[in-house]
């Protein structure tokens, strides 16, 4: 009976340390996802200021397109997109807005976060002799914060060393006419506690030969941000407690039963 009480033991031992070892939630979080879908109640508009749902437009102007006007179609999955170009030859700036927070809509994480911006962009679609537009894409803080590194991923790739500064930027980037649509990103490791935005602009073209009217096309920008493995102390969630004590509970009965059947 002590052989076979300290076998029920050890396993009940065994299934508690395993429910804690994977008690850790999943740690990576997207906490913002700004599309242009419905926006405008759907239809096209030209030479908008860009005023967004959870995006702010500022500096320049956007042209609005319902996918397949204008001879423009959004990528998979998306019925509007924008561009980063108006119809008028403005080039326009758009920063996400977190609406939670009052105090200038920025998002906030904590030291050692990994912050994550990633977005869509396709090349001008409609004049495919038209010199590569550019673009920038980059990130905002409240304060100055100094960064070991971003790091530029998808489409783009590269590792910037940036000052202490209030923001940076990875700018001045061609995307070519005849470019689909594809995924960039930019990443960086939170120093300290920060508040920050992002935003993405539309640039002059490489070799400015007037404007056409039509830049590189968005379609969403999004923000994940993960924290370190074992954030939080590794305290399992009550739902792992919950697992814990139905799993010791069972065990218990099962070494009830047996004491009852060998008594």
């Amino acid at each position: 009976m002590i052989q076979l009480a300290k076998r029920q033991f050890g396993a009940a031992f065994v299934m508690g340390a395993m429910l804690v070892a994977g008690a850790s939630p999943a740690l990576a979080t997207q906490v913002y996802k700004g599309t242009f879908n419905g926006e405008n109640g759907g239809m096209s508009a030209a030479n908008t200021p860009g005023f967004f749902t959870n995006l702010v437009g500022g500096g320049g102007a956007f042209d609005l397109f319902h996918s397949g006007d204008g001879g423009v179609t959004c990528g998979a999955g998306y019925t509007s997109c924008l561009s980063l170009e108006s119809s008028d030859g403005h080039y326009g700036l758009i920063r996400t807005l977190n609406t939670a927070d009052s105090n200038g809509g920025f998002f906030s994480a904590q030291v050692g976060d990994t912050v994550t911006m990633s977005f869509e962009l396709s090349g001008n679609q409609r004049s495919t002799n038209q010199p590569p537009d550019k673009f920038n894409a980059g990130f905002m803080f409240d304060g100055n914060v100094d960064l070991a590194a971003l790091t530029a991923g998808g489409a783009w790739s590269g590792t910037l060393n940036p000052p202490n500064t209030g923001g940076i930027v990875f700018g001045g980037f061609p995307i070519a006419a005849s470019t689909g649509f594809q995924l960039y990103t930019l990443s960086f490791v939170a120093p300290q506690d920060m508040r920050f935005y992002m935003q993405v602009k539309g640039g002059m073209p490489v070799q400015f030969t007037g404007s056409d009217g039509l830049g590189p096309i968005l379609d969403y920008i999004a923000l994940d941000i993960t924290s370190p493995a074992g954030a939080g102390g590794g305290v399992p969630e009550p739902a792992t407690w919950a697992m814990m004590l139905v799993g010791f509970g069972g065990l218990g009965a099962a070494l009830r039963r047996r004491r009852v059947r060998y008594a």
